[in-house]
């Protein structure tokens, strides 16, 4: 894979969030609570594997088909103690195909464990890092407020770590937070993206609504 084509952070976001609505539209909503409750600590949404622990609706599972749309290879079990990584598929038939990383990914369902996958994430080399969590059982006014803790410590985590060491200039960093504002659902009702390059660093930036989450949960069941 060329620099030319590299992942990007607008990439990623929205192949996850085009794959999450495809998902999505697989359960009624009673299957869809059923599951997560299931697997509180690896729900739907964090399935590391193409075929271990799926529920019956689907056959691959939220990652994978993020790395389908982007034209990656998904290699699962935590390499290098990540949660996934996407690489070139000119790799496969080598014995590390995930190397080198083209997307470094860190999943955490509770949001108030979040900062371990974010210091994690700024401490690997990879053109694209991306960290997803969730805000469950939100009021509307709590939101903001919520994104904002996120925030400041990915601010501070990359002030801390850029003091120590420089990236490349490219470096993309996305996150993004789902939030919950039915409570217990297990609904996404909206996701939030951030993204920026190492060059700019996220002092200058905020969370953004996705608006095209509504787009996808229009039908479902």
């Amino acid at each position: 894979m060329t620099n030319e084509n590299r992942p990007t952070a607008r990439a990623f976001r929205d192949a996850f969030i085009s794959s999450y609505g495809k998902l999505r539209l697989a359960f009624t909503s009673d299957r869809w609570a059923e599951c997560w409750s299931l697997h509180p600590s690896a729900p739907v949404l964090a399935l590391p594997s193409e075929n271990d622990r799926l529920p019956p609706e689907i056959q691959k599972s939220l990652l994978t088909l993020t790395a389908e749309e982007m034209g990656v290879r998904y290699s699962v079990r935590e390499q290098l103690h990540l949660d996934a990584v996407f690489s070139s598929k000119e790799n496969s038939s080598t014995r590390k195909g995930w190397f080198p990383i083209l997307v470094a990914i860190e999943h955490e369902n509770d949001r108030t464990g979040f900062e371990t996958e974010v210091i994690k994430l700024l401490s690997v080399r990879c053109p694209l890092k991306v960290g997803i969590t969730y805000s469950l059982y939100s009021e509307e006014a709590q939101v903001p407020g919520r994104l904002q803790e996120i925030l400041t410590y990915i601010r501070v985590d990359f002030e801390r770590i850029r003091s120590v060491v420089e990236e490349e200039s490219r470096t993309e960093y996305l996150f993004l937070v789902g939030v919950e504002l039915r409570k217990p659902e297990r609904e996404i009702s909206r996701w939030y993206s951030l993204d920026f390059r190492f060059c700019d660093g996220p002092q200058s930036r905020t969370f953004q609504l996705v608006e095209e989450i509504a787009q996808l949960q229009r039908g479902v069941a």
